[in-house]
Order: C-alpha cells, then sequence, then structure tokens
C-alpha cells in the first residue's frame, strides 16, 4: 500500500509540472522567495542540504524557506543559508505519534498559497503539497519527482559525480546515484549551477562547550579515541544483531578505545541489552542528547558505527570517520556521504537451489524472504574489524 502510494504521488506531481509549469527560470534577480519542501526524515533531510546551498549561492538575495517535518526540524536549525523553516507532519513519513490533524493541514496550506513563492523545490512532498501546486502556489516549480520520470523514461539529466568510500564487501558495483546527486539533479535540469555537495548540519558554540562537559562528566577521556556506536534504527531489518554489537565493542576496548552508545530514548532498552552481553565497560548516552548535542559529541569521537540511520548521516556531516552498516537499504543511495566514510553490506552468501546464490539487491522491504533478521546479518563482526583495520 505504502508503495502504491508512493508511486501515485510521483506520478501526480510528474504530471503537474508537465501540465502547469512549463516555463524557463527568469534570470537569479527575479526570484525573490524560494520554498524548498523536505518532508521525509533527518538524513534524507540532510542529503538534501547541497540543494540550499547551490540555491543560496545562486539567489543570494532571495529568502529561502524549508519545509519539513517537525522531526527534521533540529537537522536544519541555525543553518546560515535557510531563512525561514516551517513544519508539518505528514502522515505519509509519520513513524511514530500523531500527524498533523486535517485542521493543521488547512493552517499550512492556507499559508503556503498566501506566500506565493517565486520559486518551489520539490524534493519530497505529499498529496498536501500536491495540491499546493495545483493551487499554483508560485510561479515556478522543481521537481524531483519529474526528473525520476524523465530518467525512467531515458532522458536523464547531466551525469552525476562520484563520490565517497568504499561500497561493499562483495565486488558490488559503485552506483552514482546517491541521494545527493538525485537532489542535485533537480537544479541541474534547471540550468541552476552546481558549486557545493557540502552535506551541512550547524552546531552550535553552546552545544560544542555542552559536549566536552558532558563526556568528561561521563568519564571519558579526550586524549584516548572514542567510537560511537548507534545499534538502532526505526525499521528492525536494518538492524545489526545485538550480540554482534557487543563483540564488536567488546574488542574495540581491548584495543584501548572508549565505547559509546547513541541512541533515542526509545534505543536505551537495545542498548543495555548490548551492554549486558558484554564483558566490558561502556557508556549509555541513548536518549539524554539533542541533534545539536548529539553532533556535538560526535565532533569529539574519532569512529562512527552504526546501521543506516539519521545519526550515521550526523556523524558524517560534522567530520567524524564513518562506517555504515546496511541491510535492504542501498549504501549506493543512502550510504554516508563523504570522502572519510564507509559502506558495507553483503548478499546473503549460501546456495541456493541449483548452487546459485540468491538474487539480493536492496529493496527498501521491511520484511526479508530470506529469513526474520534480514540480509544485513549477513555482515559479520570480522567485516567491520577489518575495514577499521584497513582504513588506519
Amino acid at each position: 500500500m505504502r508503495t502504491l502510494t508512493e508511486s501515485s504521488i510521483i506520478l501526480t506531481s510528474f504530471l503537474v509540472n508537465r501540465l502547469f509549469y512549463r516555463k524557463m527560470l527568469p534570470p537569479p534577480s527575479d526570484i525573490k522567495k524560494i520554498l524548498v519542501v523536505k518532508l521525509d526524515h533527518i538524513g534524507d533531510v540532510l542529503l538534501s542540504t547541497p540543494v540550499i546551498i547551490n540555491l543560496r549561492l545562486h539567489y543570494p538575495y532571495a529568502h529561502i524557506a524549508m519545509l519539513v517535518g517537525s522531526w527534521s526540524k533540529q537537522a536544519i536549525e541555525r543553518n546560515p543559508y535557510i531563512d525561514e523553516i516551517l513544519c508539518y507532519d505528514s502522515p505519509f513519513f509519520r513513524r511514530s505519534g500523531r500527524g498533523s490533524t486535517l485542521k493543521d493541514v488547512m493552517q499550512i496550506l492556507r499559508r503556503l498559497k498566501s506566500e506565493w513563492y517565486d520559486l518551489i523545490v520539490e524534493l519530497r512532498g505529499d498529496f498536501l503539497t500536491l495540491i499546493l501546486a495545483m493551487l499554483r502556489g508560485g510561479r515556478y516549480r522543481l521537481d524531483r519527482s519529474t526528473q525520476r520520470v524523465l530518467k525512467k523514461l531515458g532522458n536523464p539529466p547531466c551525469p552525476p559525480l562520484i563520490k565517497g568510500g568504499e561500497v561493499g564487501l562483495e565486488g558490488e558495483p559503485v552506483h552514482p546515484e546517491h541521494e545527493v546527486e538525485i537532489n542535485l539533479d533537480v537544479l541541474k535540469a534547471a540550468g541552476i549551477p552546481i558549486t557545493s555537495r557540502q552535506i551541512f548540519f550547524n552546531i552550535p558554540s553552546e552545544s560544542q562547550t555542552w559536549a566536552k562537559d558532558f563526556l568528561s562528566e561521563l568519564g571519558i577521556d579526550a586524549s584516548k579515541p572514542i567510537v560511537a556506536i548507534h545499534p538502532g534504527s526505526p525499521v528492525p531489518l536494518k538492524r545489526w544483531p545485538a550480540k554482534r554489537f557487543a563483540k564488536l565493542a567488546d574488542i574495540l576496548i581491548k584495543r584501548k578505545m572508549q565505547i559509546l552508545f547513541l541512541g533515542v530514548s526509545a534505543e536505551k532498552g537495545l542498548v543495555k541489552e548490548i551492554q549486558a552481553q558484554m564483558h566490558h565497560n561502556s557508556v549509555n548516552i541513548a536518549g539524554r542528547t539533542n541533534l545539536q548535542q548529539l553532533g556535538a559529541v560526535l565532533q569529539n569521537c574519532q569512529l562512527f558505527i552504526g546501521n543506516d540511520s539519521g545519526p550515521m548521516h550526523i556523524a558524517a556531516a560534522v567530520g567524524t570517520r564513518v562506517i555504515g552498516l546496511f541491510g535492504p537499504s542501498s549504501p549506493q543511495r543512502f550510504g554516508p556521504f563523504g570522502d572519510n566514510c564507509t559502506a558495507i553490506r553483503k548478499p546473503p552468501h549460501p546456495p541456493v537451489k541449483g548452487g546459485k546464490s540468491p538474487d539480493c539487491q536492496p529493496c527498501m522491504k521491511e520484511k526479508c524472504r530470506f529469513g526474520e533478521e534480514g540480509c544485513i546479518v549477513e555482515i559479520s563482526v570480522e567485516d567491520v574489524i577489518n575495514v577499521i583495520r584497513d582504513e588506519k
């Protein structure tokens, strides 16, 4: 049902753009107000920040607003390239709690319509933002869905740039279509120059001071290596087994590294489960930081290891060395973005009938045909240790 809904949104968005927004963009001086729409999750919003930077560079005097889910607001707070943050909790992207009510939807729709933006850049919306487009809520509209459909029809935008570290341990080909590039394709197709691919996450000075004091209070020695581990994910199939995180953490502690387990409040129990299986002491800070504080903590870490999640992308954005563990999601598309980042994914090994290895491409599904734990269990502790050793 979710796939069908998403496909409907993509197709409708494409048709709306083709029917109502065919005009070429005017000179930059004519664009005074811009709305960027990105309603999905924290990591996705961070991977869209290069779009904001390039819009600001091309339209230096425009007012740039960004519409996001409230869960992602902290990911772009104090971003100097953004003038205004608007929130709308789309039921389609909500993972917990309630989405915006019908009253909320009508209020945000009226507000957006009344603003009359010169340019709307739709990086991922839902039916509300489609209604705004059909009501002609802006003079011009750039739409990610349109570029995706055109690409499938054999009319791709400019070829993207390959960026990032090693991907996969099984010789998987490097695929250039990272989310960063998919987002930037929207600007490329309109002739807006791409001069930056930086993932931007602002950490205020007060959060940096807080993090140093916080780590000191926890007994963390700043002169010794700190490894941050995030074992959680809202999607169970994206979680590497707890017992392997426990074994990995013990090995790293034996190598004189300090272990910080991260997560949201709901992941405190998962961290405690991992710590109960360990032979050495570690620190659990799950639920004890906001996003800016988490980013500041990660700045003080030499290495991040974790599942495909928002914290992984925050770690990459602040310059921490990252090892991302991947199961059903594609590391080529959603992997940590940066030269100091590595993604590991291994398809199932044992041959099936006929002696052939099972075809296990990234599927983005929440149920796995190869077992309840999914393909992420193919990654061994030794695989992670080998990556750490090879990159020293």
